[in-house]
């Protein structure tokens, strides 16, 4: 069962209200019932659904369930979400002859205790060079952004994934592979 929490101050400033009814229509098991806090301004996770008690803590530092899985405290919809990512980058073929195709495949995932799917630009390097850039596309738990090059050099070639993050994550770099061209 989750749970959140929101500042009283917050509540009192807002007009915070605890809905039975969307458009006049009462909550069903799937919307929410028997209560939903509607928290303008705030993350979903802040729309609680379900609702079936209310817990008042004079604990300034006291935390719902889904801030202790890394989800920020506030909630503010112009602030961050999220903090840790990790990307990792695989290749189609390693190794590779001079002239075939590879593909890169970087693969960006929260970091637990932070949930939530990172999006955004992830350039693929070849070294300190710069191979190309792709946006990262949403999968159920995690996004994945690709990169084809078909002129890579015989030899071995360093390859990362460098995620530049987005509101709700910070971006971080790969473990480099070795990519290995043939021939």
């Amino acid at each position: 069962m989750g749970y959140t929490s929101l500042d009283l101050s917050y509540i009192k400033d807002n007009n915070i209200i605890i809905a039975l009814k969307d458009n006049n229509i009462t909550l069903t098991p799937n919307t929410g019932f028997p209560l939903q806090v509607v928290a303008k301004s705030k993350y979903d996770y802040k729309w609680a659904k379900w609702v079936t008690r209310i817990v008042l803590s004079s604990n300034t530092n006291f935390r719902g369930n889904w801030e202790t899985l890394g989800y920020n405290n506030n909630g503010d919809i112009n602030g961050p979400q999220f903090q840790e990512d990790t990307v990792t980058v695989t290749p189609s073929a390693n190794p590779s002859d001079i002239g075939e195709s590879v593909t890169f495949t970087a693969t960006i995932y929260a970091v637990y205790p932070y949930m939530g799917i990172p999006t955004g630009t992830v350039t693929f390097k070849d070294g300190n060079k710069t191979l190309g850039t792709s946006t990262s596309s949403a999968q159920s738990a995690y996004s994945t952004a690709t990169y084809s090059i078909s002129s890579l050099s015989k030899g071995t070639h360093t390859i990362t994934a460098v995620y530049e993050g987005d509101a709700n994550f910070s971006g971080s770099t790969s473990t480099a592979i070795a990519q290995t061209v043939n021939k």
